[in-house]
């Protein structure tokens, strides 16, 4: 995936070219296939290239349009190219050559800083006005693409990876305390504009920046939130319509340069773009290859499916030119996994414990475009909320054994046990920390940032037991537009494979669409209906019918009880550091890494991969941080 940087002296100094090539030799494996840099005065722009679609070989970015005096980077891949291109009045034979960066600086000269508002796929540009001294950084609506930036009153510097920013002489950065506790207790409220460093920040999407001499004002351009009810016949044509625009979203990311892959899993989501992306590949007499991680210990379970790869040949087994290729490796564990997170993404986070068979998986795609699902289950299979007797109980949170009492009443035992579940949770979780059972956040770390306080402020449930009270607040607490780091990590993760991801499943009208679409249509005999109706002759039925759902990072806890030297040599390096020690229970973590050879892989899972695994990446991150 191509990423950009740039920095901008707002002192009227010039900018250093010994920072400028800093920056960019801290982003040389974003740019596989080329790097150029502009630098002229008190700014310097650079682009690096994985030239992933066919007009994409023609980049030339950075630019200075000597009749604009505009200097300008960009990278993007654009869904609506074509639509792009009329409206550019471009003839047929400009659009053979012309690349989606090169159009989204076309777009900018036409429209200004309102072309955010046009460009739809994975984009970032910076626009540099120097007789102005102004300059606009943008990222696109929901994309994978990642940004980040720092202000310092004299100098703006912007790239696509923190690291770049570090590089660069003079630059010193505090931890941010709050940030870390957030990532402990998994409270989506870090997720933003805010960083595990308190002097750099991450460009949301659908934001821009605007610099000035005297100001840095970030604006957000698009709010999904806005997006109006769809209003069709009947219950097929809902079904009807999510397949087409789930068509038009693969289609639009099939452009490439590059082999086509797909991750597939067991699920609706991977296995919908896969058959669809197969079916579109066929016509062109291209093939599709598709990916399934495979667990190394045996993970049979009664709630959930531990190895997908049976269900996801089924799948692949649809269209003949799926060519499936399992993906096993027992020498990458999850230690190996939360190193990898570390460096990848310079902070850590809540999902590290996944990175031990995603890893690999990036890995075997290497030097692709990747499809994914990812956001599926936010979007195309989103499952509705339960009936209205259902939320009000749910909603009852002031008196917990009557929300149960009232569920056993209407029926509904699945609801009551979640109550039952949820008082026994806060009964067990020592006084003041109902997040016990799944971090390992030293208490007094909480009480100094006032977690317990912001959250109630807030409104967050840190026990994740309440529903929200309506589907489309229940959506966007999932989605959260203007805030998601899930584009932000994609990114960076494909940068790290040399490799570009291309969520369908997060195109930005396809969103549109989904929000749009009345609760009740997202409810069936089976949650999950719509997407099943609109697959009805696409995904096989033992797929497309599944009411169980894999679980990821199943054998967890037998990987790790193999690696217990490594564990403990993480535990050691936190003991060592008494700055880790002020952000972690120590104890707790060990508590758990003498329970791996104990307990059952089932029992210890929960505790194991938000417990343990997420404790150690935040110990040993600020462990390896230094001095205050």
């Amino acid at each position: 995936m191509s990423g950009i940087f740039g920095l901008v002296r707002f002192d009227g100094a010039p900018a250093p070219e010994a920072d400028v090539r800093r920056m960019q030799a801290a982003m040389a494996h974003w740019g596989p296939d080329g790097m150029r840099r502009w630098l002229s005065g008190s700014a310097a722009l650079g682009q690096c290239l994985f030239a992933d679609t066919p007009e994409s070989v023609h980049e030339t970015l950075p630019l200075f349009d000597a009749n604009r005096h505009i200097a300008f980077t960009a990278q993007a891949r654009l869904d609506n190219r074509d639509e792009i291109c009329d409206r550019l009045d471009l003839t047929r034979g400009e659009r053979a050559s012309i690349p989606d960066g090169e159009l989204v600086r076309q777009a900018y000269f036409k429209w200004g800083g309102d072309c955010v508002h046009h460009l739809f796929g994975d984009w970032s540009f910076a626009a540099w006005h120097p007789r102005d001294r102004r300059l606009l950084v943008a990222r696109d609506h929901y994309g994978n693409t990642s940004l980040y930036y720092a202000w310092d009153g004299r100098r703006f510097l912007f790239a696509s990876d923190r690291r770049a920013l570090l590089a660069v002489s003079g630059v010193v950065v505090t931890l941010d305390d709050l940030y870390l506790a957030q990532i402990l207790v998994a409270w989506p409220a870090y997720q933003g504009a805010g960083t595990a460093y308190r002097e750099i920040r991450r460009l949301p999407p659908a934001h821009s920046v605007a610099v000035t001499p005297d100001a840095v004002h970030a604006t957000r351009y698009w709010h999904l939130e806005d997006a109006p009810e769809v209003k069709l016949g009947g219950a097929a044509d809902y079904a009807e319509a999510l397949r087409e625009h789930l068509e038009r979203a693969v289609k639009a990311r099939l452009r490439s340069a590059k082999p086509i892959a797909v991750t597939l899993s067991a699920g609706l989501d991977s296995g919908s773009v896969a058959v669809i992306a197969a079916r579109q590949l066929l016509a062109e007499g291209r093939t599709l290859t598709a990916l399934t991680s495979v667990p190394v210990h045996d993970t049979r379970m009664a709630d959930a499916i531990g190895n997908e790869l049976e269900l996801a040949s089924v799948t692949a087994r649809t269209v003949p030119n799926i060519e499936h290729r399992a993906v096993r490796d027992e020498a990458f564990g999850p230690s190996d996994g939360v190193e990898r997170f570390l460096e990848i993404h310079g902070e850590p986070g809540h999902t590290a414990a996944n990175y031990y068979w995603l890893i690999p998986v990036l890995n075997a795609a290497r030097g692709s475009v990747l499809l994914t699902g990812q956001c599926g289950n936010m979007t195309v299979s989103w499952a509705g909320l339960p009936c209205r007797a259902d939320i009000a109980i749910a909603l009852n949170d002031r008196a917990p054994w009557r929300a149960a009492g009232a569920a056993v009443r209407a029926g509904s035992i699945g609801r009551a046990m979640r109550w039952f579940k949820y008082v026994a949770a806060v009964a067990r979780a020592p006084r003041g920390q109902p997040w016990r059972e799944y971090s390992a956040i030293r208490p007094e770390l909480a009480a100094r940032v006032r977690l317990r306080e912001l959250m109630t402020r807030a409104g967050h449930d840190p026990t994740f037991m309440r529903l929200p009270g309506n589907d489309r607040a229940a959506r966007f607490s999932m989605l959260r537009p203007g805030r998601h780091v899930i584009g932000a990590y994609w990114a960076e993760l494909a940068a790290a494979a040399h490799l570009s991801v291309r969520d369908p499943t997060q195109d930005v009208r396809l969103l549109r669409f989904v929000v749009g679409v009345p609760n009740r249509h997202w409810r069936g005999l089976l949650n999950r209906w719509l997407i099943r109706e609109a697959m009805q002759g696409w995904l096989p039925d033992p797929v497309r019918l599944s009411s169980q759902r894999g679980r990821q990072a199943a054998d967890l806890v037998p990987r790790l009880a193999g690696e217990t030297h490594r564990v403990a040599a993480s535990l050691s390096e936190i003991a060592d550091a008494p700055r880790a020690r002020a952000f972690v229970d120590l104890d707790y973590l060990s508590s758990i890494h003498r329970r791996l050879h104990e307990d059952s892989a089932f029992a210890l899972h929960r505790s194991a991969a938000t417990v343990l695994v997420r404790g150690i990446a935040v110990g040993v991150f600020i462990a390896r941080q230094g001095t205050p």
